[in-house]
């Protein structure tokens, strides 16, 4: 597990000297992005492996082997477009384990709807508001309405902000 931070680094390392030294066309940026997005994943799903093996995140609280952290993974892959939906179908229901057993704090929850906002302007949770987003990532139209930011399924945030007691 210790070395998924390290393939991590090296992944946007690596995708980060891409994009500043060739001189790519939209085309080549867009396979780039595909592949770091495939990289990043595979990385994920190692992580996957030992959560699905362990049948539990492995946390400070529930995997006693010293380990680097691999938030910076989850971040990565939550921000890649074409990760962030398969990410968050893989790990959900593990976040929400760790959750309800006091593993992990709401952060997590607040990253996934921060970047369900950037991906498809919409949030999961319920936890973000538009003041603390960046002005560099509103639109125009976001910016017409300058609190609100829809909710993908009401139900599902309502049920899930009465079992995590958020309200």
């Amino acid at each position: 597990m210790n070395n998924l931070h390290e393939k991590d680094q090296l992944i946007n390392s690596y995708s980060l000297s891409l994009n500043i030294r060739a001189k790519h066309d939209s085309i080549q940026k867009k396979k780039d992005r595909e592949l770091k997005s495939e990289f990043s994943m595979n990385n994920a799903s190692d992580l996957y492996v030992i959560t699905r093996k362990h049948n539990a995140l492995p946390t400070g609280k529930s995997f006693a082997i010293i380990q680097n952290p691999y938030s910076i993974i989850e971040n990565h892959n939550l921000q890649l477009e074409n990760n962030y939906d398969r990410y968050y179908t893989l790990f959900f229901e593990y976040y929400k384990k760790a959750y309800l057993s006091n593993q992990i704090d709401y952060t997590i929850f607040s990253d996934i709807d921060f970047n369900s906002y950037l991906h498809h302007r919409n949030q999961k949770f319920g936890l973000i508001s538009k003041k603390e987003i960046q002005n560099s990532y509103l639109t125009p139209e976001d910016k017409k309405c300058p609190e609100f930011i829809p909710i993908q399924d009401v139900e599902f945030s309502k049920k899930i902000k009465k079992k995590f007691g958020w309200y």
